[in-house]
Order: structure tokens, then sequence, then C-alpha cells
């Protein structure tokens, strides 16, 4: 709302674009980004510069074959659940904070997921999260939101985004990154005490 008023009360104009998360939403970013400040050569440029940086560190694909629970904010769902797919994962559960009539596209896109993979719209409700995951195998539970904890218990390899840049293709790379590192530690954990789960 608050960028639609800048521009209807001040002529700040301004892009609508889902959150730049992942490879595709990054790119559109700044595509439209670029058009509207008449910089897209140079634009191009960057973006492929970036692409191949931001490349080198998600070419394995981390989640292969695995189940991921994201719980983050509706604005950053649909990057996710793409990245996610990009790195070679299934997303079997969806947490959002809140819903409300300025994500109603969002909510449109996401509308076949939705249909087919458990979802709680709850802030700060860990129990209605914590029922999915005792009832679904989940592999990996992916947090913006920042509370993990209860996830490990359920048997889940819990990974909090919650001080890490998401934004962009930086933002690509320090997930990515977070992710290796949580899968890498809770693998070593689990040969450490003979778990499996």
């Amino acid at each position: 709302y608050f960028a639609e008023g800048l521009e209807e009360i001040a002529g700040v104009p301004y892009i609508r674009t889902p959150a730049p998360v992942d490879f595709r939403a990054t790119e559109l970013f700044i595509e439209k980004l670029a058009k509207k400040l008449h910089l897209e050569e140079k634009a191009q440029h960057y973006r492929r510069e970036q692409e191949k940086k931001a490349g080198e560190t998600i070419s394995r694909e981390i989640f292969a074959g695995k189940s991921v629970f994201l719980d983050t904010r509706l604005a950053y769902t649909q990057a996710l659940v793409e990245l996610v797919d990009q790195l070679g994962g299934e997303v079997a559960g969806l947490a959002v904070t809140y819903v409300d009539l300025s994500n109603r596209g969002i909510i449109e896109r996401l509308d076949t997921l939705m249909n087919a993979t458990p979802v709680v719209v709850a802030n700060r409700q860990p129990f209605e999260k914590a029922n999915i995951l005792s009832k679904e195998k989940i592999d990996f539970y992916l947090s913006t939101e920042g509370d993990t904890a209860f996830s490990a218990r359920q048997g889940s390899i819990p990974i909090s985004l919650l001080n890490t840049a998401i934004l962009g293709y930086e933002g690509i790379t320090q997930m990515t990154e977070r992710i290796i590192s949580a899968a890498s530690e809770s693998s070593d954990r689990r040969v450490f005490t003979g778990s499996e789960n």
C-alpha cells in the first residue's frame, strides 16, 4: 500500500515484481528497474556477470530428492518455491505469517501448490507447524522468520535465514551457502550419533 500511496500522492513511480529471491525474480526485478531508469544495456551486462557468479554457488542440487517446508512471508514464497525447485527439492509444506488484499496476486500464482500442500497462515504459531511436521516426512525446514528449533525435534534439518541476506544475486549466494552449511552440519551430526532422522 505504501508504494501505491507514494505514486498516487507524490508521483513517485514504483515497480511491481515478485521479491527478487531466486534467479528468475531477480532478473525480472533488474529488468523492470533498468527500464524505468533507462539503463537496459548496463543491466544486461550486470545480470550476466552476477548470474555467472551466483550460478557457480548453486550448481549442485542440494535438495535433490528431499522435501522442504517453507516458513516465510508470503511475498517471498513464490521465489523460494522456485529456488527449492532449482536446488532439486520439493516443497512439502508452507507457513506464511499473514495474507491480505495486497497479496492476492501471490495467492493466485501459488494456487496449485497450495491445493496440494499443507499450508498454515499464522504468525508465531509453532504448534500448527509442528502438527504438519508430525504428519509429513519433512527433510528440511527453511525459515526466514527464525523459529526453527522445534523442527529439529520433529526430525527435520532446521535452516534459519533470519540473519541471512536473501534478496538479489548476493542473497541467492548467501542462502545457498547457508543451506549447504546446515545440511553438512546435520549430516555430520547424524553420522556421529548414528541417527537417520
